[in-house]
């Protein structure tokens, strides 16, 4: 039996170029506990911008580079959107939802 993937590949449906290549997906993993730090305190009052370093934290550009802080900030919102609903399946049931992903192994 194969472990569970951790990593769901997202693809953007509004590419970035990115420091001289395009990106046209990218990698989002399951959060970890000490990922959870980087959540803001008051999730009552939470802004995008708050968000930025928890997604930096989980995602990897193709290739394998932690996408840096600036890079959340070119996602498309409606991306940005889809990402966060990923991660917010993660952190409900431990299931991904049906929305533009696979599976890396």
């Amino acid at each position: 039996m194969q472990p569970k993937s951790r990593t769901t590949e997202v693809k953007l449906e509004w590419p970035i170029h990115w420091k001289g290549r395009d990106i046209d997906s990218v990698i989002v993993r399951r959060p970890k506990m000490e990922d959870m730090d980087f959540l803001p305190r008051n999730m009552n009052e939470i802004s995008a911008s708050d968000m930025k370093p928890f997604y930096s934290n989980l995602i990897t550009l193709p290739g394998g580079e932690p996408a840096p802080y600036e890079f959340i900030g070119e996602l498309d919102a409606s991306d940005f959107n889809a990402i966060g609903e990923l991660i917010t399946s993660f952190l409900q049931s431990g299931r991904t939802p049906q929305v533009r992903r696979k599976p890396v192994r």
